[in-house]
């Protein structure tokens, strides 16, 4: 022992009178060690550990010890060490330490955490660590007043928690890039740090930093990260990490999501619509992360530009896009469709061009029904066509007896509508040609009408 312990212990002794024999101690050795209940908000001796009389203020009242199997980085422990000497003497002491030895590699306690509970006497001084934020297979607490007088607790062992990766997706596979999901972790409080690791099919993609969240289990932090479902297929991987712990692994299929486009009218690709008449709406229904869709087209097999579709409203969790298409002029054409949309195709449609339904009618004759009239006698030609047909208008050809007239080749507007129908009216007079047989057709776009009725013209 130095001078300076033997020069302390001389003081102790003589502060503590002739009533004190050589022999007694001048410092305890004993420690109890507690740990917090989380649940019950107390405090529980650990087995193995000293009994401490003297200060069992935060005790759970039942008395029940624990095990104290600690769980890194999970709730606190607690030291308690009474110093047997009088209070002229204690003021004399100085500071004690508390040494916290985890694997062998030793840290003193600072910041103040030792606070002192004088009971009569004595000096009991107590302080509450955190549970160290590692897996250790031997925790050892030393708790010195002076040299030679140190009070040491049993070893502990700090166990690994055990970290799941929290991962609802709903579905399983889980369409890709079907929008935003939730990674999540409980950890132990103590733990610092969290990530988040993704894979595809065992290729890493990117590492995320997580958030944490006071968690609604005492001592916890829950951890969360919330990400877009990545628009690729294969086996989509997550693992959480906290405090450098790696959590268990979860993962989830991701699928086609099966983009479907739809030709408004139409239930199947036997679908037809008349050359020029109207709109073709097509309409697709995507996954909500698509920020842009394309319409691809083929008439006939031919592929033609692509064109964007207008953004719509979310419906059901689903994005909404619609295109309005003028009908193609093309007669016979198979008219087909297929959506690209966040790197995936649609379904695709296929629409059948037909001929419109385009009629004239000489008048005042019944249509239909073949008539006799003057040479020079006026007449009226009746055109008719579907209400939304484009352009709305009409020429007129005419035959005699079979050979082409060019000079009715004349334009006429169909400017009445009635109904479905687009009517459209041309005032002339027969041909001079008698012993003939006169006969107009309608043409619309690259579509006619079938011949009118004929007129046998009279002298």
């Amino acid at each position: 022992m130095d001078r300076r312990v033997q020069a302390l212990a001389l003081t102790l002794a003589a502060a503590l009178g002739a009533s004190c024999s050589d022999d007694d101690p001048l410092v305890t050795t004993r420690m109890r060690v507690d740990q917090l209940d989380l649940a019950a908000k107390c405090y529980r001796p650990c087995e193995g550990s000293d009994t401490v009389a003297e200060y069992e203020e935060g005790l759970c009242p039942d008395g029940i010890k624990t095990a104290c199997d600690f769980v890194a980085g999970l709730g606190q422990v607690r030291v308690v060490v009474p110093v047997d000497v009088d209070l002229v003497t204690r003021e004399k002491l100085s500071p004690p330490t508390l040494t916290m030895i985890v694997d062998d590699r030793a840290t003193e306690v600072t910041d103040g955490r030792i606070v002192e509970h004088p009971v009569g006497n004595k000096a009991v001084f107590s302080a509450v660590i955190d549970v160290p934020p590692q897996e250790a297979p031997s925790l050892v607490l030393q708790f010195k007043v002076v040299e030679g007088y140190e009070a040491e607790s049993p070893s502990f062992v700090i166990a690994k928690p055990e970290l799941v990766t929290i991962f609802h997706p709903g579905s399983s596979p889980l369409p890709a890039g079907s929008g935003k999901v939730t990674v999540g972790v409980r950890a132990p409080a103590g733990l610092q740090g969290g990530k988040l690791r993704e894979w595809i099919d065992d290729e890493p993609t990117q590492e995320r930093d997580m958030i944490a969240a006071k968690s609604a289990e005492p001592g916890y932090a829950d951890w969360q990260v919330q990400l877009d479902t990545p628009a690729k297929l294969g086996r989509w991987k997550l693992q959480a990490f906290v405090g450098g712990i790696a959590a268990t692994v979860a993962s989830v299929d991701l699928a086609d999501p099966a983009h479907r486009l739809e030709v408004v009218g139409c239930v199947d690709d036997t679908c037809k619509k008349q050359a020029g008449v109207g709109k073709a709406n097509v309409e697709l229904e995507t996954t909500p992360t698509v920020t842009e869709a394309s319409l691809l087209q083929w008439i006939s097999d031919v592929p033609q530009t692509s064109v964007p579709f207008l953004k719509g409203p979310l419906v059901d969790g689903k994005q909404r896009w619609t295109l309005r298409l003028d009908t193609l002029v093309q007669e016979d054409a198979a008219w087909r469709f297929r959506a690209v949309a966040g790197g995936f195709s649609s379904n695709s449609r296929t629409v059948t061009i037909v001929r419109p339904d385009i009629d004239v009618h000489i008048l005042p004759c019944t249509p239909n029904v073949n008539c006799a009239l003057e040479a020079g006698s006026e007449v009226i030609l009746k055109v008719t066509a579907p209400r939304d047909i484009t352009p709305a208008k009409a020429t007129l050809k005419a035959t005699l007896s079979g050979i082409p007239v060019p000079s009715v080749d004349v334009p006429v507007s169909l400017d009445e509508v009635i109904g479905e129908e687009r009517i459209g009216y041309l005032t002339t007079t027969v041909p001079n040609s008698p012993g003939k047989f006169w006969r107009v057709r309608a043409a619309i776009n690259q579509s006619t009408s079938n011949e009118s009725q004929y007129v046998e013209i009279l002298p």
